[in-house]
């Protein structure tokens, strides 16, 4: 309600109150923009002033430097239309601008033709104390006025009276009322007295008006809206008050070290397990500087990581080793991340992870080395079994011939003193022996494997199963199965070794269907799960 009564109020006077600062506005503009121009005359003055004082002692025999400088001071001052040397008889015998002087050189002053709105400025020229003319110059008021009138638009009126007489005024004066006009003296030396009047016009009134009622309509709203903020804001800030209070606690309670360091590197921030890392106390550390709490960390390994996250705001981590004081080890894994205020530091202790990859590092050392051994021990026992084998093979085969040898010369030689039941049985001792040797070669075959390099190519398996199946099918005769292959993926892998996977795989088939009738062999491949499976089924 009170804030109700003081906008009433301000409503019943706002005109009288817009009004009174509208004058007092226009004093100010008034006494400035007279300020001014007084100030744009007075360095005309002076500029002229020098030419007449260098015109006896310099200009007289350089007539041409004369007009160079008049030039430049016309193009130079705003406001100076001519510049002209007069004789004592006032006959102009030098004038600028040069594209003029035809129309003026040896006329007297009286004779020359000049704008109402210009005043003429003599200053007397002397050599030594001798007089000998004047420097006159034309000077446009207008001109001088028109920085004034550019800025006041349609805003002010302007007018502007020589000794009581209108003078010049702007094309929108229409004689205000004295209580919101202001006038200010201005006193060209020399030439005559100026007086500047200066008012706003009813439309600029106006408009300042209906802003300023405007203004005091808004700021109703907005006080309504300030003391509905001021309400919300009470009861944010102890919201955030509170959440301040819990963040600020789960800081201090975590189990990482917490660090703040401003841009000027003193902390701003450290909660205790960041103290207790450190080895100080949290008063110590706050406000002081970085190199002061830790000296010569500028010469760790961690520092250029903390300039480099300062200066270019990019995330930083690392592990570092520090020492306690007791001189126990002690390993800190950094998380350093930039911060509105400069850099944040999250620092947790693995010195017991550190400790335990150390512990893997050598428990993986030692495994290699038994591994190594124990790869040295398998190719003696290879070896071993190697040899092992070919004596085997050697000591296996002697017997074997003599039993395949002995039931050959008995079937041949002595046919007809067998029984059919006694034939039958060397027959089987002869093809069991044989295979015993079919064997004993496989064996052998097998045992090469190991010792020779893996070359590995792409491999055609389709290719592959028919030269296969050629090399198998000139070995033994009977009823053959049929045999189907499918479809046989490409795949890389050592030729020998896939050709004698099919060459068993597939000897092994034959062996069970080779003389039974409707035998079947299926070879095929098909993907599962990213695996190429290939396969050999029989009936």
């Amino acid at each position: 309600s009170v804030l109700i009564s003081i906008s009433i109020f301000l409503w019943m006077t706002q005109e009288a109150r817009i009004l009174s600062e509208m004058l007092a506005h226009t004093n100010t503009k008034t006494q400035f923009y007279s300020s001014e121009t007084r100030n744009g005359y007075n360095r005309i003055n002076g500029v002229i002033n020098v030419l007449a004082e260098r015109e006896a002692s310099f200009y007289a025999d350089n007539p041409l430097r004369w007009e160079e400088d008049a030039e430049f001071y016309i193009d130079s001052f705003e406001g100076i239309k001519n510049i002209a040397w007069v004789d004592q008889l006032f006959k102009i015998q030098r004038f600028s601008p040069s594209q003029e002087k035809l129309n003026y050189l040896n006329k007297l002053v009286d004779q020359v033709d000049r704008d109402p709105l210009d005043v003429n400025l003599w200053i007397p020229s002397y050599n030594g104390v001798k007089f000998n003319g004047f420097v006159l110059a034309t000077i446009s008021i207008t001109e001088i006025l028109s920085p004034v009138l550019a800025e006041i638009q349609n805003d002010y009126m302007l007018k502007v009276s020589r000794e009581g007489n209108d003078f010049f005024s702007s094309e929108n004066w229409n004689n205000p009322p004295a209580e919101i006009s202001a006038n200010e003296t201005i006193n060209f030396p020399g030439t005559a007295v100026f007086t500047l009047f200066l008012a706003p016009t009813q439309k600029y009134i106006n408009a300042q008006l209906r802003q300023s009622y405007q203004t005091l309509i808004y700021s109703l709203l907005f006080s309504c809206m300030v003391l509905v903020s001021i309400y919300f804001t009470q009861k944010y800030n102890w919201a955030a008050k509170s959440i301040d209070l819990r963040y600020k606690q789960t800081l201090e309670n975590m189990v990482e070290g917490y660090q703040i360091i401003g841009r000027d590197w003193r902390y701003l921030f450290v909660n205790d397990v960041a103290a207790g890392q450190i080895q100080r106390t949290k008063e110590e550390m706050i406000g002081s500087l970085l190199m002061e709490v830790q000296p010569g960390i500028e010469k760790t390994d961690l520092f250029p990581l903390l300039q480099l996250c300062m200066e270019f705001r990019h995330p930083q981590e690392m592990v570092d080793k520090s020492t306690f004081s007791d001189g126990s080890p002690v390993w800190y894994q950094y998380s350093i991340q930039p911060a509105p205020d400069g850099i944040l530091i999250l620092s947790n202790d693995v010195t017991e992870r550190v400790k335990a990859t150390e512990e893997i590092k050598k428990l993986n050392a030692g495994l290699e080395q038994r591994v190594a051994e124990r790869t040295f021990q398998l190719e003696i026992a290879n070896r071993e079994l190697e040899a092992f084998s070919y004596s085997v093979s050697h000591d296996l085969r002697a017997p074997l011939r003599a039993i395949s040898g002995f039931s050959n010369i008995l079937l041949e030689e002595h046919p007809g003193e067998l029984s059919q039941e006694s034939l039958r049985y060397l027959n089987l001792i002869r093809n069991n022996s044989n295979k015993m040797g079919v064997l004993i070669d496989e064996l052998l075959k097998f045992s090469r494997i190991g010792n020779n390099d893996l070359n590995i190519q792409k491999i055609d398996t389709s290719k592959l199963i028919q030269q296969v199946l050629a090399d198998l099918d000139s070995e033994g005769g009977g009823l053959k199965p049929k045999v189907i292959v499918g479809k046989m993926y490409a795949c890389q892998a050592d030729l020998g070794l896939l050709t004698q996977v099919f060459v068993n795989l597939l000897s092994n088939a034959f062996k069970f269907t080779r003389g039974i009738a409707n035998g079947r062999v299926e070879i095929g491949s098909k993907v599962e799960k990213g695996e190429t499976i290939y396969f050999v089924k029989d009936n």
